[in-house]
Parts: C-alpha cells; sequence; structure tokens
C-alpha cells in the first residue's frame, strides 16, 4: 500500500512549479511566543510598511502589525515539502517510520525524531526505530543515550558526560570564573579613577581584600611603568596577605628596577609573618643567581628579614665569580658581554675569537646583610670578618658545631 505521505510527496513534485510551491514559505515567530508558517509578503505601499502580510500554504492570508512579528525565516524546500505533507500522515506505526525516515535522509533531523518517538509510543518495543533514535536495550529496558549515562551516575553538562561531584565542582569553577571577570573589570575602573585623583576610588582600591584580586592587580602591576603607581600596588597586594601574593612580592622585591617599589615589597612579606619561611627559602635561591644584582637585592631581603639561617648562604656569596665572553681579534676593540647577556661594546672585523673571563666581585650589600644578622643573633660575640670567607666559615662552624657549607654551583658562561 502506498501510504497517503508519499502519495503526498509525488503530488507535491509534480506541483512545485505551481506559484503556490514555489513561492519561498517562511516561519515568522511573534512576540509573546508562537509561529506560523506562510510566505511574508512586504506590501508595496510604503505608507502601509507597519503591517505584513503572511499568505498562507491552504490559502488564504493574515494581515499583521509589523511589531508583533519579532523574527522571519525562510524555510528550505524540503521542509516547506515536509510541513504541506505531514499533517496528512496516518497514525500509524508505519506512516510514521517512512516519514521517519524521509525526514532523515532530507535532513530534518528534528522532525525525524519526533516521528519516531511517536513509532515508539503505538509500539515501545520498536526496534528499528529504538535503533534508529541510538537507544540500546538494556536489562529488557531500552534506554537513550541519556538515560544510560544517568544510570552509570553521569549527566551531560557543559558537552561533557560528569559526575555530579564533577559538575559541582563545574559550576563553581563557572561561578569563579564570572566572579573574576567582574573583580578584574571594577578593579581595572577603581584603578583607573584612583589614577586620576579620585579619592573613593583610590579607598575602594586599598579595601580589597579579595584573595581572587590577585591575579588582576598583578596583570595590572606587570603592565605599569610609573614607580609610584607600582608602589601604590605593591601595597594593595600585600594587603590581600595570602601566602600566593606574598610569592608575587618576592619576585617584586627581587626585580623591580625602583628600590622604593622592592623596599615596600619587603615590608609587605616581613609583616605576613607565616610567609617569612618560605620567602627566606626563596632569596637563599636567589643568591645563585647568574647576575649579581639579583645576588645583592637578594642579600638586602634577607638582612631586612633578620634570618638566621641565611647566614650560611650570606657566607658563599660574599665574593662570587662571574663569567662572561668577551670578542678578541687582531686591532679590535670586540666585543664584550655582561653576565646578565647584555652588549657592552662591539667592533665588527675578521679574524676575531671568543675568550672566557672570570671575574671576582666582593658584594658589600651581601656583607652589609651578614653584618646585620650576626650583630641580631649574636650580639655578644659580634665579629667582622670583611671578606675573608675562611674566617668567617671558620667562626659559624664554631658557634654551630657543624659543617653548614656548600661550595656555589659553577655558572655557566654566557654563550
Amino acid at each position: 500500500m502506498i501510504h497517503r505521505f508519499f502519495a503526498a510527496l509525488i503530488l507535491l513534485n509534480g506541483l512545485m512549479i505551481s506559484h503556490s510551491l514555489s513561492a519561498q514559505m517562511d516561519t515568522v515567530s511573534f512576540q509573546g511566543g508562537g509561529t506560523i508558517q506562510g510566505k511574508a509578503v512586504s506590501p508595496e505601499n510604503p505608507a502601509e510598511k507597519t503591517n505584513l502580510t503572511i499568505e498562507l500554504p491552504d490559502g488564504g492570508s493574515l494581515v499583521l502589525p509589523s511589531d508583533r512579528i519579532r523574527k522571519k525565516t525562510s524555510l528550505s524546500e524540503m521542509r516547506q515539502k515536509y510541513l504541506l505533507s505531514a499533517p496528512l500522515t496516518e497514525d500509524t506505526v508505519d506512516a510514521h517510520l517512512q516519514i521517519a525516515k524521509w525526514c532523515r535522509e532530507n535532513g530534518l533531523a528534528e522532525e525525524s525524531q519526533k516521528h519516531l518517538k511517536r513509532v515508539i509510543e503505538l509500539d515501545p518495543d520498536h526496534g528499528e526505530a529504538h535503533a534508529l533514535l541510538n537507544h540500546v536495550k538494556e536489562g529488557g529496558v531500552w534506554m537513550s543515550p541519556k538515560e544510560r549515562q544517568e544510570l552509570r551516575g553521569f549527566t551531560r553538562y557543559g558537552g561533557q558526560n560528569l559526575t555530579s561531584q564533577e559538575i559541582e565542582l563545574e559550576k563553581q569553577r563557572e561561578a569563579m570564573k564570572k566572579t573574576l571577570g567582574k573583580l578584574k573589570k571594577e578593579i581595572r575602573q577603581n584603578y583607573q579613577a584612583a589614577q586620576g585623583g579620585n579619592i573613593q576610588a583610590k579607598a575602594a582600591m586599598k579595601a580589597i581584600k579579595n584573595p581572587l584580586a590577585l591575579k588582576p592587580l598583578a596583570d595590572l602591576m606587570d603592565k605599569e611603568t610609573n614607580p609610584a603607581h607600582r608602589l601604590f600596588l605593591t601595597r594593595i597586594i600585600g594587603g590581600l596577605g595570602t601566602i600566593a601574593s606574598m610569592n608575587y612580592l618576592g619576585g617584586v622585591a627581587l626585580r623591580d628596577a625602583d628600590n622604593e617599589v622592592r623596599m615596600a615589597a619587603l615590608e609587605q612579606i616581613k609583616k605576613k609573618i607565616i610567609a617569612v619561611p618560605g620567602a627566606v627559602a626563596y632569596f637563599k635561591r636567589a643568591l645563585l643567581s647568574v647576575n649579581n644584582d639579583e645576588v645583592n637585592r637578594a642579600a638586602v631581603a634577607l638582612g631586612i628579614l633578620e634570618s638566621e639561617k641565611a647566614i650560611p648562604d650570606l657566607i658563599n656569596a660574599l665574593i662570587t665569580e662571574h663569567q662572561r665572553t668577551i670578542v678578541v681579534g687582531s686591532g679590535q676593540t670586540g666585543a664584550s658581554f655582561g653576565s646578565d647577556g647584555r652588549l657592552n661594546s662591539f667592533s665588527p672585523g675578521g679574524n676575531s675569537q671568543k675568550k672566557i673571563i672570570t671575574e671576582q666581585k666582593n658584594n658589600e650589600q651581601v656583607l652589609s646583610a651578614l653584618r646585620t644578622i650576626v650583630a641580631i643573633h649574636y650580639p655578644a660575640n659580634r665579629v667582622d670578618f670583611q671578606y675573608d670567607v675562611p674566617q668567617w666559615k671558620t667562626w659559624y662552624q664554631n658557634e654551630q658545631r657543624t659543617d653548614l657549607f656548600s661550595s656555589r654551583r659553577d655558572r655557566d658562561p654566557v654563550k
């Protein structure tokens, strides 16, 4: 038996040359909900543009005020065929299955799903319809992919199959991301206003305590070139009082170009007692830097933090060796590079060669920090051996009655 659906399709294919079906069909959505299919016709008279005429597929038309129309979408030829023929389909398993297959072949996935679901309503154990819907039978029960995942404790969320715990964590991350975005915008606006002298904005910046503010504040700090503004931001970051903020300020204390900013960072670290041990370890490692400026800045930091545990490291750093590569040649001044890799001077020419030279430097700020710490922790036995490293080591080993020294690591020459 040929179902009326296919008969209708054959008839429609023959009639597509007619005016009624060759015309483009539209879906018109209304303000407040609801849709209708038909041909939306713009009025020829400009004065009537406040209205829209909709020619209906089965004849007749509607004239509606334009302000009631939310959206107009043109329909594909296949969707037009479906909308005109589907109402003729019998409400049987076979009829719905056939039209579902036709929809599937012609790119109408949503409509195909609708008819397959109707097949299952009419025949709950219809294997072909279930298979087309990607259903699987488990324990005598047909289940959709979603139902199978839920049975295993998974739920579809954000394009992934997640457990309830994972979904909760994902929601928390999304909420944090949203909060961070809002906080970042607020901080940026207040910072710009504070730079312009707005007193309320300055007060709002100083009142920041949210740990999430570190990232946006650090971003501002990293881009800021004005020392006064960096000083302002340093104190605000210190006010957060978190270990993460103290770790960030450790880098500021070691590498910021402005001495006042570096001292402010150290002041904030010292106030946070719980952060001091980590900071001491960080600055002790920095005493091994190939950059001599960082060696001395690390020593200043350790002196301010008054760390007795740093004494052996400071003794080892009193005199440091730094290698640099120079380029020399006949009758040339050549080129030389500092320990930080920067070019100091250059004369081009042939017959040149590289030469590595080693220089020793007495680090005045390392000695100053060592004197300060010894005076604090050994007031009855204050000594000063200047840059005599062996005497310092002998004295300290006698004080501690153990060997606490290890040689400084070799420094690689700058290539």
